[in-house]
């Protein structure tokens, strides 16, 4: 009797402490059940993509826009122009995913995988943690197709006008080409109001026909000529008021900072004009041009405005390759620090994308030409310290005529230059011509 009741409490024991441990083994168990079904992620997207270059190379920055709707990879700012996309590392990045295909047939790993081939489709499949969910994103690799550097030059008109010439002067205002056109018999002005083939005329009012019209200046939509003491201006073109100024000058030289200003040739006198009062600026250096150099009122690479006065005559006739610069007109510099090109008049000097382009002129052998020596068209990347001959995609057309005293313009925009009639030894010619640098003219259409 002693020996069951023994027996009973020792079962009765066992059972007390087996049946706590079968239910902690349970729980257990159950636990790790829930860990591989409920509590894994079922994200398949990619949630971060860059590339990188198999070899040394740098692959250009590029941000990529990653569509988890439409299931697409792909970059907003097309990469630069014959930029090599055929042998390229993808970067992909996940949340916990448990793996990534390329192609459905290369497993992905950010130590192994090999360069692909962009140029071609590329397809990226992600299976989410929990293996419930699967997408494939289509990478989409935008290059430009077209080289964002290169100028494309049109012909706008063979010829503007028929009448004979003695002197043109071109501005870009009241948004039209504005083409003034000096004869024997007066000066006319043929705009276009659309800067294309289409061209018309108007009679231009008291203009002071003996004066040199290539001397002309605009300053904010108004128009200013002076010889002596007369001074003329007019806010279309058409119509013009004359005033006897206090003071003289020769001619006008450029405007710039919100003034006009004039050159005293015998004294080499820089003048502003300050309502029809010549006040003098300073006594310009000795070499400067009196004459014939081609001027140009550009920015800076500060963004303030500074004139350039290139090439011409000084005052013993002598034909120039300088570069006078200034941001004020009080203080000069000639930043010709050796021989660029060879000295010439009748250039043109323009501002476009930042860059100072030279083009044309004459020297004592007539028309300079497009050769290695002259060098017809030459730029200036640095704001005229160096120049150049402008790289293959810049380069004028083949049946653009070498000629000087060209006459330029840019539109307001600085997306579009225009280069109208000038002179070769033999004629004045009458054509129109428009230039656009790919890159510019994309950001004017977005």
């Amino acid at each position: 009797m002693q020996k069951n009741s023994q027996n009973k409490f020792l079962f009765m024991l066992k059972n007390k402490i087996l049946f706590p441990a079968l239910i902690a083994v349970s729980l257990i168990f159950s636990s790790c059940l829930g860990n591989n079904s409920a509590d894994l992620s079922d994200d398949a997207n990619v949630i971060s993509f860059s590339l990188k270059t198999g070899t040394s190379e740098t692959f250009p920055t590029t941000t990529f826009t990653i569509d988890t709707i439409n299931l697409i990879i792909y970059n907003v700012d097309s990469i630069k122009f014959l930029t090599r996309i055929d042998s390229l590392v993808p970067v992909i990045g996940t949340n916990t995913a448990s793996s990534i295909k390329i192609n459905d047939t290369i497993t992905y790993s950010t130590t192994t995988l090999d360069t692909l081939d962009f140029s071609d489709t590329v397809r990226i499949t992600v299976t989410s943690q929990d293996k419930k969910n699967t997408k494939t994103f289509k990478v989409v690799l935008n290059v430009h197709q077209a080289d964002p550097d290169l100028y494309v030059w049109d012909p706008l008109e063979d010829e503007i006008y028929s009448e004979n010439t003695v002197q043109q002067k071109l501005f870009f205002f009241e948004n039209s080409l504005n083409l003034f056109v000096k004869t024997n018999s007066g000066v006319k002005l043929f705009y276009s109001e659309n800067c294309d083939t289409v061209w018309n005329t108007k009679s231009t009012t008291n203009f002071p026909n003996t004066f040199d019209i290539k001397y002309t200046v605009l300053l904010d939509n108004k128009l200013y000529i002076a010889e002596n003491q007369q001074l003329y201006t007019s806010e279309n073109g058409t119509n013009w008021t004359s005033e006897t100024t206090t003071g003289s000058v020769n001619h006008l030289l450029f405007a710039m900072n919100g003034q006009v200003f004039g050159i005293d040739n015998s004294t080499l006198t820089l003048k502003k004009l300050n309502g029809t009062i010549w006040e003098n600026v300073t006594t310009l250096p000795s070499k400067f041009p009196v004459e014939g150099a081609g001027i140009c009122v550009a920015n800076s690479t500060a963004g303030n405005e500074r004139v350039y006065v290139v090439g011409g005559k000084d005052s013993n006739g002598n034909l120039l390759n300088s570069v006078f610069s200034s941001e004020n007109g009080s203080y000069w510099a000639n930043l010709a620090s050796k021989n660029w090109f060879s000295p010439r008049e009748e250039i043109s000097v323009v501002q476009y994308d930042d860059v100072l382009m030279l083009i044309g002129g004459k020297d004592t052998n007539g028309v300079i030409i497009n050769d290695e020596e002259n060098k017809f068209f030459i730029i200036s990347p640095d704001f005229g310290i160096s120049w150049r001959a402008p790289y293959d995609n810049m380069s004028l057309p083949l049946d653009f005529v070498a000629r000087f005293a060209l006459q330029t313009a840019v539109n307001d925009d600085k997306t579009i230059i225009y280069l109208v009639g000038g002179q070769t030894d033999m004629e004045f010619l009458k054509d129109a011509w428009q230039g656009m640098k790919n890159s510019l003219l994309w950001q004017s259409l977005k």
